[in-house]
């Protein structure tokens, strides 16, 4: 029979104590219980674990030490397989307390003490995070004696021993959206971490199904940046009541070129009349600020783009110096929903595009987590474009701040209409706009399910 236990987790050696609670399923295998703690302390599965039925700077009887470590490591009749032993049958042969190491280098020593039991419950999850206090010490600080001298370094300011060297490697270690305080602990970005770890990373948004294809191995990496935000593997987040409104251009487009289409001046343009009706269906009279009587598509960057991206995903294309609706166009028209649904995997699916989709994505998530500063938002960016492997297209080399991640054009064009539906008469109403952006970035991530998009990209 299968219970919860909960367990308290502290940092040996800690003062005042870096200490969790935890509530596991008892027949979880070890490997995952030192997963769980680890994204419960604040380590980022960066290193090698194992647990000891001992402390193991302590002395044991011989015969009586047991260790559960990767099968690539054992090499001893009392060395166990983290993957093939449960939390219950360590618990048993430790007598209630484990002692988990984290990095053999550091030698990061977490006491685990059972705390209690109860039956397990349908409904619970099968790992979370009750409380805790205080941050991890920075990974690869040292240990915990190092960890500490820093801090003394950087409390007292103390030039003579590098001040600016340790706190810049301590930032820079950390990351754009990390903490140095030593007192700081985000209980709640740790919860999301752990239940995208408990969900395998994986699920039916359009999140969960790209987390999927990211490389085997940074899935912990992801989680991490995607913890910082409120996005979740399964659709949750509903439709914003405005998106159709802001996706009805497309259909006034195609409406314009049904039938025999619309006849192009000699220059290729739509003809100003024409740019003219379609501001008026679209409501869009200011959206380029165009000051002229006459409505030119080339002075108009909102339609031009409009009519770009309409002919790139076959919704219009042209015809004999005519610009007319396809079948396919006016087939979706007909059926009420799909064309904006249509427009909606386009867009998550960068066209078609892979590697317009992972740098929309990416760049999704990075709006997501609130990162104002430029220099913040490129870095976090190209740490995530770099896990999958990609470099500057122009030199080879690992990305860096000057370097260009395509995006889509849709989205471009969506957020220049999103600007303008809600702008004041005189100027955008910034706070509304934004906070209309990050409602759909929540819904195209993890509003809806994944079923007609990423397929085959």
């Amino acid at each position: 029979m299968t219970d919860i236990l909960t367990l308290r987790v502290v940092l040996d050696g800690s003062n005042p104590e870096i200490w969790r609670t935890l509530e596991l399923y008892s027949d979880l295998p070890l490997i995952e219980v030192g997963h769980a703690i680890q994204i419960a302390v604040g380590w980022e599965n960066v290193h090698r674990q194992c647990f000891h039925n001992h402390a193991p700077d302590e002395p044991a009887l011989k015969g009586d030490e047991i260790c559960w470590l990767d099968a690539d490591l054992m090499d001893e009749p009392l060395h166990r397989d983290l993957a093939l032993s449960t939390l219950e049958s360590a618990l048993a042969a430790s007598g209630g307390v484990l002692y988990f190491e984290y990095d053999f280098g550091d030698r990061w020593i977490h006491r685990v003490s059972l705390m209690q039991r109860r039956p397990a419950d349908a409904q619970a999850p099968r790992m979370s995070l009750v409380e805790g206090e205080l941050r991890a010490p920075i990974e690869d600080s040292g240990g915990l004696s190092a960890w500490y001298e820093n801090l003394r370094i950087i409390s007292a300011k103390d030039e003579a021993r590098n001040y600016q060297e340790v706190l810049d490697w301590m930032r820079w270690r950390v990351g754009p959206c990390g903490n140095i305080d030593p007192t700081h602990f985000d209980i709640d970005v740790a919860r999301r971490k752990l239940a995208l770890h408990a969900a395998g990373y994986r699920g039916k948004s359009v999140l969960g199904a790209w987390l999927q294809q990211v490389p085997t191995g940074t899935e912990h990496f992801f989680g991490r940046m995607i913890a910082q935000t409120e996005l979740t593997l399964d659709p949750q987040f509903a439709k914003p009541s405005w998106l159709e409104q802001i996706l009805e251009p497309f259909a006034e487009l195609i409406r314009l070129c049904a039938g025999t289409g619309v006849k192009l001046t000699h220059a290729g343009w739509l003809p100003p009349r024409v740019v003219e009706e379609l501001l008026e269906r679209c409501q869009w009279h200011g959206i380029d600020y165009e000051s002229g009587t006459t409505k030119r598509e080339n002075n108009l960057d909102t339609v031009r783009w409009l009519r770009d991206i309409a002919e790139e995903i076959k919704l219009v294309r042209k015809y004999r110096g005519h610009l007319i609706a396809t079948e396919f166009g006016l087939g979706l028209l007909a059926e009420p929903g799909t064309l904006h649904r249509y427009l909606l995997d386009c867009l998550i699916s960068g066209m078609n595009s892979k590697i317009h989709r992972d740098c929309q994505i990416i760049q999704w998530i990075v709006d997501e987590m609130g990162l104002e500063g430029f220099e913040e938002r490129a870095d976090t960016s190209n740490a995530m474009l770099g896990a999958l492997h990609y470099a500057d297209a122009r030199t080879g080399e690992p990305l860096t701040r000057d370097s260009y991640a395509p995006t889509s054009a849709l989205w471009h064009l969506i957020d220049r209409i999103t600007n303008f539906h809600f702008s004041l008469p005189t100027e955008p109403n910034l706070p509304a706009r934004r906070a209309a952006l990050s409602q759909l970035r929540r819904y195209l991530l993890s509003g809806f399910d994944h079923s007609l998009v990423l397929e085959g990209n």
